[in-house]
């Protein structure tokens, strides 16, 4: 594992040796990325903040600092990738577009680094949402497209870029063995 804060002003600091646990949290949709750190008090840290996780060549995470706090002998970091910034609301309306368009027009209109937003094919006939909060507009739309093709969908921040994607398209060679460097970890599936 890798470990880097970016302080956004020209400092990056690899904090690897001084982090003593690591949660990220994900969801397939509605919720955005959240990564939780232990670390020791070596360097001050700051919300705002550039937060990287990486195993290997994977990027784990990528997000910011939203949150620090600290006990005696340790900082805890709370961290949310830009999806975060899609729980405000908004009013939408559209007319004849697929919810890769509306995922993409969402993102656009709030700034947010777009990767790849993979076409989702179906076309919404029309989707009304007032005053409702951005991430589950984009939801709606995944919804319905699910519904009407059968198809599931993700979407999400990967490594500090928008996309959305089939599932079935990306199968990730991570695997936790006897040789990683991990010396605790818990793993969890829900419905």
């Amino acid at each position: 594992m890798e470990v880097l804060a970016d302080d956004k002003n020209g400092t990056i600091m690899d904090i690897t040796d001084i982090v003593s646990s690591i949660t990220v949290t994900t969801k397939r949709l509605g919720r955005p990325g959240e990564a939780s750190l232990r670390v020791l008090p070596f360097f001050d840290f700051e919300p705002g903040y550039i937060l990287r996780i990486k195993a290997g060549e994977w990027g784990v995470f990528y997000g910011y600092v939203f949150e620090v706090s600290r006990d005696q002998d340790v900082i805890n970091i709370t961290a949310y990738d830009q999806t975060r910034y899609l729980l405000s609301k908004d009013t939408y309306v559209f007319s004849a577009k697929k919810a890769s368009d509306i995922a993409k027009t969402i993102a656009t209109d709030n700034g947010l680094r777009i990767g790849t937003i993979s076409d989702t094919g179906y076309v919404i006939p029309s989707l009304i949402e007032d005053n409702q909060v951005l991430l589950d507009i984009i939801q709606s739309s995944i919804v319905e497209t699910t519904h009407a093709t059968g198809r599931l969908y993700v979407f999400g921040d990967v490594f500090g870029f928008i996309e959305l994607w089939d599932p079935s398209a990306r199968i990730y060679g991570l695997a936790i063995t006897a040789d990683t460097l991990i010396s605790k970890y818990t793993y969890k599936r829900s419905i």
